[in-house]
This record gives structure tokens, C-alpha cells and sequence, in this order.
């Protein structure tokens, strides 16, 4: 689980959880949301560099960290090297949609997030640079079907890419089909 996000859903289906952030704060509050178990480790470290051996993964998940890579692609080749043949990776992100936000219902939702989150994520968290921060990130990130051309480039074959409400928000489920 790069960044930490996925193992409160999905505790009980787990065998053995390993999260990875690159920030020793994040890992700590991770660490703090899991129960004591002896099957969860906690690990700092990169996408971009992992330190695990080739085809040790099930499964990989990210939610709502891959705007943060400093390189896409090599951390969607290390990803790749780190899953077994038939894993499965799982991206969980922000994006605007590929269309223009000509729709209604896309541009009032994207107002909203432009124009109402950095605010209100101050009122919340003091963190106001936080919230101006994913505002920018979302608006520099690749829209779904760019990334997923990436990822098939990469060698992903994608199971599953939709959407989800808000509108710039979407899921990507792949599968790593051929050894490295």
C-alpha cells in the first residue's frame, strides 16, 4: 500500500499488509490506525525506489498518491517489478476529466474544489498549502485516459478504469500480464 491509505477497507481480507511512505510522520500515523498485528509492517521508502524483491506482491495499491511521484513512470516500472505475474494494482486518484469541463455538473463540482477546498481544509487542518497544493496537483495530472495509455506503455493490462462522482475522481484496476 504506497502511502498508507488501503488497510483500514480491507483489513480483514489481508494476509499480510505492508505500507510504504516516504514520510516518517505519515508512517507514524499509519502506524497509530492499525490494530497490533504481526502480519503489518511499515516500511519508508519511495514508489520510485522500492526496496522489496522482484514479484513479491499480490497486490499493490495507491490512493490518492500517485500526483505525488516525482517519476510516474519509474515508479509505475518498480510497481511492476515488486507484483507477481497476474498481480493486481489498484490506483484510486484525482484527475480532471479528459473532456473539456464543458458539463454542468463537471464545472460546478471543479468550482467547488478550486474555490472551497483550500479554505475549508484550513478551517479543518491549519494546513491551508496543503489543500492549494492539491488543487494545483490535480490540475497538472494527467486525465484518466492519458494515464491509462501510460500504463498499458508500462505494460499494464487494465481490468477495469471508471470514473467516480465527484467527476475527478477515478479508479484504475490492472494486472501485471508478462514477466519483467
Amino acid at each position: 500500500d504506497i502511502l498508507c491509505e488501503i488497510y483500514n477497507n480491507y483489513r480483514e481480507k489481508v494476509e499480510i499488509y505492508v505500507g510504504l511512505d516516504p514520510e516518517e510522520e505519515m508512517l507514524k500515523k499509519a502506524i497509530k490506525k492499525c490494530p497490533n498485528k504481526s502480519q503489518i509492517f511499515f516500511v519508508k521508502g519511495k514508489a520510485e525506489n522500492l526496496p522489496f524483491k522482484n514479484r513479491k506482491f499480490n497486490a499493490i495499491f495507491c490512493s490518492f498518491g500517485v500526483r505525488n511521484f516525482s517519476y510516474r513512470a519509474k515508479a509505475f516500472r518498480e510497481i511492476k517489478k515488486a507484483l507477481k505475474i497476474g498481480g493486481i494494482f489498484t490506483i484510486l486518484e484525482f484527475s480532471l476529466p479528459c473532456k473539456n469541463m464543458s458539463s454542468l455538473i463537471n464545472s460546478l463540482a471543479w468550482k467547488y474544489t478550486e474555490i472551497l477546498i483550500p479554505p475549508l481544509g484550513y478551517l479543518i487542518t491549519h494546513h491551508k498549502e496543503a489543500y492549494d497544493y492539491l488543487v494545483t496537483s490535480i490540475e497538472k495530472f494527467p486525465c484518466q485516459k492519458e494515464l491509462e495509455k501510460e500504463l498499458k506503455q508500462l505494460g499494464f493490462k487494465i481490468l477495469e478504469s471508471k470514473p467516480l462522482f465527484p467527476p475527478f475522481v477515478f479508479l484504475c484496476v490492472m494486472t501485471k500480464t508478462v514477466s519483467i
